[in-house]
């Protein structure tokens, strides 16, 4: 159930400040126009349509780690480093390459959305499942308010680059869901 909490957690996390609330205040903090901003919403694309790859993530093993691991694994560190570089790139003088950093977040999250939910389907029966995704539920509504409220704070105190440091670097917290279940790198 912890697995699940950390999981729920990572998938949270990063979804406002991928395609909601969060990016689109650091772009009209920053004085980008509206019309701009409202392009960045189809970054959530990725999340609708997900269901498109994620038939090859479960036939495609990558070499190391296998199936799911492998594949959840570098959608974590995508995400992460793609988070990173958000925070490292000036919207006003490099928009397309924020848009660029915006877009693999969106695919790495998705990608990471398709995984954790196929592993919570794979771990236990069917009549476990509610207290499972009860507990997904958990991780990731505490990930949505720290990727939400509490980056509007930080950012407020330390401003946006320090903020999208900061969650980056919270991702990592979601992958100790790894040394729970005993999955090694």
């Amino acid at each position: 159930a912890a697995t699940m909490l950390f999981f729920g957690f990572g998938c949270g996390l990063p979804f406002l400040l991928i395609v909601g609330g969060t990016l689109s205040t650091w772009l009209r903090d920053i004085g980008l126009a509206l019309s701009l901003i409202g392009l960045l919403s189809f970054a959530s694309f990725f999340y609708v349509l997900k269901f498109l790859w994620a038939p090859l993530l479960d036939r495609y093993a990558l070499p190391l780690l296998g199936r799911r691991r492998g594949w959840l694994f570098v959608s974590q560190v995508l995400l992460m480093l793609a988070l990173l570089a958000m925070a490292y790139t000036n919207p006003t003088e490099h928009l397309s390459t924020l848009i660029a950093f915006v877009a693999l977040a969106a695919f790495a999250g998705a990608t990471q959305d398709i995984l954790v939910d196929a592993y919570r389907i794979e771990i236990v029966e069917q009549h476990a499942q509610g207290a499972l995704a009860a507990t997904y539920t958990l991780g990731y509504r505490i990930g949505l308010i720290l990727g939400g409220a509490m980056a509007l704070y930080f950012a407020e105190l330390f401003g946006w680059q320090i903020t999208y440091t900061i969650m980056a670097a919270l991702m990592s917290w979601s992958m100790r869901a790894w040394k729970v279940i005993g999955w090694e790198f």
